[in-house]
């Protein structure tokens, strides 16, 4: 209506004899006409983006209660798998609706994801709500570093500089500890963590994992996991060269896919060099069957829940893609 008003009036103003309007005019109209819809169109793919949200958030709620309601007529288990989530409960991937669903060994908890339309929304035994992200299970089985090191922790590579590692409070990533290694010697640091007993990657699937380390030393470094090959036990691993800086928290992280089939036994970084008085933390694991790197899960996060033992088994939490 503004735009008509204007033009009227340039139109008015014409002396007798003149036709049309002038370039600058144009141009004028042609901009103002551009500005308007281009916001029109972030209106529109934010109503549109709104949609999409509420209508996995319901679909999410709506199966969450269900499962739920499946628990209080069969002795508080929920389904064992995907399968049975769908039999049980009436849904169906239709139009474009796909689920996940993970339970807990004992069937005593759960976490369903819904994903439409490229959104995803999910729902768990421990949330109680339906919340924006998807549920991954971590395969790191100390993820926040917690408890006994042994069980947890490992180290790669050789000439290794004398240290000693302890669950430290004194500088951490997430939560109250972190490992920390105290070098007294010269040569190289590594820390390794284990994953869940039976983590196996076959040939063509994805590993993805995150750690944050953080040195007093600046260095070059390696990203490695390693395992053994399922056909012959062969050990096998795989580097990535990486750089750590001095005093700063970095993430390292990286997605992978084995050419065989591999029973992994830890995923970590080695060859960092150090010398006595130097310090290395290391925090905030995350370790996940997939080809997409997902934000830190640990069974001690809100909403979370671990698959056993506190701190030695993997843990299931609502997270989003990074």
């Amino acid at each position: 209506m503004v735009m008509l008003q204007y033009l009227h009036m340039q139109w008015g103003r014409k002396q007798k004899g003149q036709i049309g309007f002038t370039i600058v005019e144009l141009l004028i109209v042609i901009v103002v006409i551009g500005i308007l819809a281009a916001i029109t169109i972030v209106a529109f793919n934010g109503v549109q983006s709104r949609a999409k949200d509420s209508a996995a958030q319901s679909m999410a709620s709506q199966v969450g209660k269900k499962v739920a309601e499946y628990a209080v007529m069969n002795a508080d288990t929920y389904p064992a798998d995907k399968a049975s989530l769908l039999a049980s409960t009436g849904v169906s991937e239709t139009g474009g609706t796909t689920y996940d669903y993970i339970a807990s060994p004992t069937q005593k908890a759960f976490c369903v994801t819904v994903t439409k339309q490229g959104v995803s929304y999910s729902f768990s035994s421990v949330s109680g709500a339906a919340v924006k992200g998807r549920c991954i299970e971590n395969l790191a089985v100390n993820p926040s570093v917690n408890s006994t090191l042994q069980s947890s922790f490992g180290a790669a590579g050789s000439t290794f500089a004398t240290n000693s590692k302890t669950i430290a409070t004194d500088r951490a990533h997430e939560g109250a500890n972190s490992l920390r290694t105290a070098i007294s010697g010269t040569g190289q640091a590594s820390t390794m963590s284990k994953p869940v007993a039976g983590t196996r990657v076959n040939a063509g699937e994805y590993l993805s994992w995150s750690f944050w380390v953080y040195s007093t030393k600046a260095g070059s470094a390696f990203n490695i996991v390693e395992g053994s090959r399922v056909s012959d036990s062969v050990y096998q691993n795989s580097v990535e060269a990486i750089s750590i800086p001095a005093n700063a928290w970095t993430k390292i992280s990286r997605t992978w896919s084995p050419a065989f089939d591999m029973n992994i036994s830890q995923i970590g970084f080695y060859n960092l060099q150090v010398v006595s008085g130097d310090f290395v933390w290391f925090d905030e694991l995350t370790i996940h069957k997939s080809d997409t790197l997902y934000g830190y899960s640990g069974g001690d996060n809100t909403g979370a829940f671990w698959n056993g033992a506190v701190n030695t088994s993997s843990s299931v939490n609502i997270v989003s893609a990074e």
